[in-house]
């Protein structure tokens, strides 16, 4: 596919190249608004093959979607704009998944192939997953929630690189230090090509173009894994390599799911990873509700409901980016870390006006007091003195004085501030990336530092060593009213204590907690608490059995029949005396619960340890990607803070030097080379060989279309050119 235009104009014509098309692309004209370029097109399979200008063919297919979406192109506060989308994107994709939506027959076809008895009989592995940076984190978590819904798959996660590594050096019997990769990624005991023959194989990138991610499913599919793929869009560079075409008829291939995002500007991604998180929650369901002996039919119900409160029209997601309740919250707290971010160059700017108002009306300031005041010149060489050390210290005596009309802390360490954000691996990856991307332009005086860690694991181990004063520390608490999630809401207080213990002056760091639970320890500086109205589980419910005779039970046995709440509960339905016995599901507001959908017979320790899994995946699908937004917008608040206060030192939030729209890491082998697991690579003379014949046809062309003219020799030197090309 050729995509045509400029970026800030749109890329407005995108068209399908047909077999030994050839175009010419030359500086000068305008082919679309804001593209100064001459493109043609000539097709050398034809009888008489000569350049005509692109408008004049039409190859545009129905399955190509706009590149750019429309709140891109006006400028201004890419991100914002972005985080304003995110919350209609993520109702999109999940209702692509319903009856005949866009992504219903994928997921389908997915859900399928994994669960295929007679495949799982022959592979070794059921699911392969590759992506990099936030696409790869994003399915970690997601691979970590479908082994929980479906232990008994067997699912490889790695890095775009490390599997393409682990193929490649393998078929060419390469070592990397001494062993192959593959015993890094993949299961011991075959190479890395005979452990995914037979697997499923999930290939998420959003661009569709990440070359780790196109190599990797490439050799995956040359393995003879069955790869399936997730993108921003259909029209893609991965699509090529599913079987996916775009001449006009085709069909829609089901082995790519799309979240419709399209093209995004900004490199702080945002919407893009939160529509991928929704989809892959939404592909989860379909694979727990085909998968036999994983989650229970009332389970999958009470999930989704609670996704739905989350990620539809006007739920939590919504009212996190809105501005207002605890996205407001969230807000606030990003511009007070936007004051401190911004407060070096503030106050060098104050001194350089005090240098040179004092020193052009030679007046110090201590000085000219003391004359004022009389005082004999033995006496002003002292005022003098406190002159010099005003001029030496003024930016650290200004910022004391900012910091107090502000209500900031005052004896905080002067100069660039470090902002650790403390939550599970994707969530605080995530969010670390987005804060580095916002801030990549920014200068030295009004810059910030990133970093992230896990409370559960290695965060005192990575994290204390840094901590000064004023040291800005955001923990993501899980919501520790759930059983299932008490002992890690406990374990990252205790991370956050031990952090917040390190003092001077009696100063330490400034500590702000997000998550769902409204207990806030005394160590916390700020807290913003989602106040959200959501279905209550068993383990929050407290009250009084009943016995079979309808008289309240003083304990449950395993002998006696307790009508127990299955699941959840809407807020306050419970009495005092118990639950009422009820069969029925009513819905109010967001499709959330009224009362309890179902009972069981069996004690009340059996039903809370049933709901462990359930109470686990609620965190990873939903209350995860809530708390990941409010970093969004906390992030995205301060960013832009910093960047207005910045005034000649302004920069833009949305980009950064690299301009890595498009993730373009690094792969093991080269972007344009042809992976064959079983020959190794494309042998590099032949490549070359190659090369410089495509670029003898190209030369050959331009020299033709100068002259305005096609004759024969074209002909013949653009055949050898989409010979080289295949």
């Amino acid at each position: 596919a050729l995509h045509v235009g400029a970026v800030g104009a749109g890329l407005e014509a995108r068209y399908v190249l047909a077999e030994g098309d050839v175009l010419s692309v030359s500086a000068g004209g305008e082919c679309r608004p804001g593209c100064a370029a001459s493109v043609d097109r000539a097709n050398t399979a034809s009888q008489a093959p000569a350049f005509a200008p692109l408008d004049d063919w039409d190859g545009v297919n129905a399955l190509m979607t706009a590149p750019v979406a429309a709140s891109q192109l006006s400028g201004g506060d890419v991100v914002g704009r972005d985080l304003a989308d995110l919350p209609g994107l993520c109702d999109a994709v999940s209702r692509s998944f319903e009856g005949d939506g866009t992504n219903a027959a994928p997921a389908a076809a997915f859900a399928r192939a994994l669960l295929d008895d007679d495949r799982r009989r022959r592979a070794s592995l059921d699911l392969v997953v590759v992506g990099v940076e936030c696409s790869l984190w994003v399915a970690e978590q997601w691979a970590v929630n479908l082994r929980a819904a479906c232990p008994a798959l067997r699912v490889v996660v790695a890095s775009a690189n490390k599997a393409l590594a682990a193929l490649t050096a393998c078929a060419n019997d390469i070592a990397c230090n001494g062993a192959t990769p593959s015993e890094n990624v993949f299961p011991s005991g075959s190479t890395a090509a005979e452990a995914v023959r037979g697997a499923v194989a999930l290939a998420v990138t959003h661009s569709g173009q990440s070359f780790p991610t196109l190599n990797a499913a490439r050799a995956l599919k040359d393995a003879g894994a069955d790869v399936f793929a997730v993108s921003g869009q259909l029209d893609v560079v991965l699509a090529d390599i599913l079987g996916q075409s775009f001449a006009a008829g085709s069909d829609r291939s089901d082995r790519l799911l799309a979240t419709g995002a399209g093209i995004r500007l900004a490199e702080a991604a945002s919407c893009t990873t939160a529509a991928t998180h929704v989809l892959l929650t939404e592909l989860l369901f379909v694979v727990a509700g085909e998968a036999e002996g994983a989650l229970r039919v009332e389970d999958l119900n009470d999930l989704m409901t609670l996704h739905g409160g989350s990620v539809r029209t006007g739920g939590n997601v919504s009212e996190i980016c809105s501005g207002e309740g605890p996205g407001g919250e969230a807000a606030s707290l990003g511009r007070s870390w936007g004051d401190h971010a911004v407060e070096p160059l503030l106050t060098w700017f104050l001194a350089v006006c005090y240098v040179i108002g004092t020193v052009a009306a030679a007046f110090p300031v201590v000085a000219g007091v003391g004359t004022a005041a009389g005082l004999r010149e033995t006496y002003l060489y002292a005022f003098f003195a406190l002159d010099a050390l005003l001029y030496a210290f003024f930016a650290n005596v200004a910022a004391v004085v900012l910091r107090l009309v502000q209500g900031r802390e005052p004896l905080a360490r002067f100069g660039k501030r470090t902002l650790l954000v403390l939550d599970v691996p994707m969530v605080h990856q995530c969010a670390v990336a987005f804060g580095q991307k916002l801030f990549g332009l920014s200068y030295g005086l009004n810059g910030a530092d990133f970093a992230g860690a896990n409370p559960g694991d290695h965060a005192v181990h990575r994290c204390l060593h840094r901590i000064v004063r004023g040291t800005l520390v955001a923990v993501g608490v899980p919501d520790g009213r759930l059983k299932g999630l008490v002992d890690v809401e406990c374990a990252t207080f205790l991370t956050a204590l031990q952090l917040k213990s390190l003092s001077n002056w009696g100063v330490g760091a400034e500590l702000a907690t997000i998550g769902h639970h409204s207990y806030t320890p005394a160590v916390v500086d700020r807290a913003v608490i989602f106040g959200f109205d959501r279905p209550r589980f068993l383990s929050e419910v407290t009250y009084t059995p009943r016995a079979e005779d309808g008289t309240p039970a003083t304990k449950l046995s395993s002998t006696t029949h307790q009508p127990a709440a299955r699941r959840m509960t809407f807020l306050g339905s419970a009495d005092a005396d118990g639950l009422e016995e009820t069969n029925t599901r009513e819905t109010i507001g967001l499709g959330r619960l009224k009362t309890a959908t179902s009972f069981e017979k069996q004690d009340t320790k059996g039903i809370l340890a049933s709901h462990a899994v359930v109470e686990a995946l609620y965190e990873g699908r939903i209350a995860s990607l809530e708390r990941l937004v409010a970093f969004y917008v906390a992030l995205h608040a301060m960013a832009e803070r910093t960047s207005r206060r910045s005034w000649l030192l302004r920069w833009d939030t949305w980009r950064s030097q690299a301009g890595t729209r498009v993730a373009t890491t690094p792969s093991p082998t080269s972007p344009a080379a042809a992976v064959d697991v079983a020959a190794g690579v494309i042998d590099d003379l032949r490549r070359i060989d190659s090369s410089m014949a495509w670029e003898h046809a190209r030369d050959q062309l331009r020299r033709n279309h100068s002259r305005g003219s096609m004759n024969s020799s074209l002909h013949d030197g653009a055949m050898d050119g989409s010979r080289a090309m295949d």
